[in-house]
């Protein structure tokens, strides 16, 4: 009889393997052995990269320490895995070429797995994945694609060679304008090879017809390759993949790639207590509730105080089946560990001094919460952060050199000021300062234009009249020139100055023709150049701009929001806005 470790290698590989002289007893070959289960392929080029990297470690270090290769082949014909094979210095699985049901099969629709493919991994694991999808593929509530998303009351009728399954999307969420359910019927061809017919029903939030679609013609999907049971088993997301076991057949780690080519020296690559140790005290930090469990809750604050973002419900519930852990208790600390070790959920190291440092944990709330309610992305808050306690709210003196820093106009500080503070109690929150830079990104025209009138108005009569028109360019292109020459200034030092830098391209006719039109942009506007501006937005020519008249304006014309808002906080991109055609 086999012992305990043993018997675990002979069912994962069985009792024979392929060895370079021809069968040899697996319980024989692998007897006291660190495994390396290598997931491979000769169609796949980063495989023949990897390939004789971990022959060379093979067989210069690793096999002399006790380490043994264990091949198993993702190729599609027995020829291929032997020309394949026959490059290798280890052992290997038995090729098994023979389909006889979907079982441990994935099929793809245009060359992807992840684009929406289907994984039939065990009767009852079967499931869409969208782990290679765009990054717009999201659901209707901007949730991305889950990278695991399982069918509901799966069937399988080999007779008929017919597949069905559910999706429904929980909650609120839905998917493609309001599908809330699909019904999936697949028909696959004797050899298993395409879906030739069937079709997935659509269901709206309402209950309402969404239409269906028909498998064969408006979809194509076919097998890429036969899962083996043990890449199922190992959840093997793609290849090349080496798994590494200790001699009683547990997991060392899922990642031996990495291993193998950054840490070398690092074999056997068992876990490290020290690391086991940091994981619990990761655990102890967000268990809250003391009970032994990271719940839903729990495990969506690690998550986003270590900046992996937030965690929707349904995406906790995936984790934890990854996890083998029931998601209405939670995540134990050895599933934690694992998904840490195995699966590459985080970096222990890291997540532990972030969760250890209370700012950072505080400051990534915030950030949440603040990016939750504005139009900014989580680089500018981070910036605004940096600059200013965010607990802290803000007198006028911080507000205008923090609203400076960030790129407004100098002789507007005070209106600003008044337009943000809300609650007019004399200071500026955190709150507040969120919200007026959302309007001040230019999003959303309509507040914007209201934002601008009240900021500008300094007559306080509701128009914007001729001199405060001209105040405002003059101030907003005064910074935006500051911007250009402070990008350009050294350039310019190491020629000498802005005539030196003239001068130096004048010998080409069309730099120098750029370069007078640089040089002429440091003027500021001459009166008549902000009177035919006024004009142009003046749209009934009686000498004063109502709000209608600047909103209609800006919808014309986007450049002209980002000339009136000279910031570095443009959601677009360009700090400096682009072209404005009333100038």
């Amino acid at each position: 009889f086999f012992s305990g470790s043993m018997a675990k290698f002979v069912d994962l590989f069985g009792p024979e393997l392929v060895g370079k002289e021809g069968p040899v007893s697996t319980s024989a070959a692998l007897e006291g052995k660190i495994v390396g289960v290598y997931f491979s392929a000769h169609w796949c080029p980063p495989c023949r990269q990897f390939t004789p990297q971990l022959a060379d470690a093979y067989s210069s270090t690793l096999k002399s320490k006790g380490f043994e290769v264990v091949f198993v082949s993702m190729d599609r014909s027995e020829d291929d895995f032997k020309a394949y094979h026959g490059s290798m210095p280890w052992l290997a699985r038995p090729f098994s070429s023979t389909v006889e049901d979907i079982y441990g099969s994935v099929f793809i629709q245009g060359g992807t797995v992840g684009m929406a493919s289907y994984h039939f991994d065990a009767k009852d694991d079967c499931y869409l994945s969208y782990s290679n999808a765009p990054a717009h593929w999201a659901l209707d509530d901007g949730t991305p694609m889950p990278e695991r998303k399982p069918f509901e009351e799966c069937s399988f009728d080999k007779s008929t060679r017919t597949f069905r399954g559910k999706v429904t999307w929980p909650g609120t969420t839905s998917f493609l304008g309001g599908v809330k359910c699909g019904e999936y019927r697949m028909v696959f061809d004797p050899e298993f090879a395409r879906i030739i017919d069937g079709e997935i029903k659509l269901t709206g939030v309402d209950g309402d017809d969404r239409g269906t679609v028909l498998f064969g013609t408006e979809l194509e999907y076919s097998r890429l390759m036969a899962k083996h049971a043990l890449e199922s088993k190992f959840k093997v997301q793609g290849i090349p993949t080496l798994v590494v076991l200790n001699s009683d057949g547990t997991v060392i780690t899922k990642d031996g790639r990495a291993q193998v080519i950054q840490n070398l020296e690092g074999f056997p690559w068992l876990p490290d207590t020290e690391l086991r140790d940091k994981c619990d005290q990761i655990f102890d930090i967000y268990d809250e509730d003391k009970d032994g469990f990271l719940n839903c809750k729990e495990i969506g604050k690690l998550a986003l105080e270590t900046g992996g973002g937030a965690l929707p419900e349904s995406e906790f519930v995936q984790v934890a089946a990854l996890l083998a852990c029931d998601p209405k208790k939670g995540i134990t600390k050895d599933a934690l560990f694992k998904g840490y070790t195995e699966m590459g959920m985080g970096d222990i190291a890291k997540d532990l001094a972030l969760a250890s440092d209370p700012k950072t944990r505080k400051k990534a709330q915030i950030l949440a919460v603040a990016k939750e309610g504005t139009r900014l992305n989580a680089e500018q808050l981070s910036m605004i952060f940096d600059q200013y306690d965010p607990e802290k709210e803000l007198t006028k003196a911080e507000f205008r050199a923090l609203w400076g820093n960030l790129g407004f106009q100098e002789e507007f500080m005070q209106t600003y000021f008044t337009t943000l503070d809300t609650d007019e109690n004399g200071l500026i929150s955190f709150k507040e300062l969120l919200a007026g830079l959302t309007v001040c990104s230019g999003a959303d025209v309509d507040e914007t234009a209201k934002f601008l009138m009240k900021v500008f108005d300094t007559h306080g009569n509701g128009v914007l009249e001729k001199d405060e028109f001209d105040a405002a360019m003059r101030a907003s292109i005064k910074v935006l020139k500051a911007a250009v020459l402070s990008a350009l200034e050294p350039m310019m030092m190491v020629m000498g100055g802005p005539a030196a830098m003239s001068a130096a391209v004048g010998a080409d006719g069309e730099a120098k023709d750029v370069m007078q039109e640089i040089m002429k942009s440091f003027e500021l506007p001459e009166p008549e150049d902000l009177q035919e501006a006024f004009d142009q937005i003046d749209a009934n020519q009686d000498g004063k701009l109502t709000l209608e008249e600047l909103t209609e304006a800006m919808k014309k014309d986007s450049g002209l929001a980002k000339v009136l808002l000279p910031s570095n906080l443009d959601l677009e991109g360009d700090p400096f806005g682009g072209a404005c055609s009333v100038m």
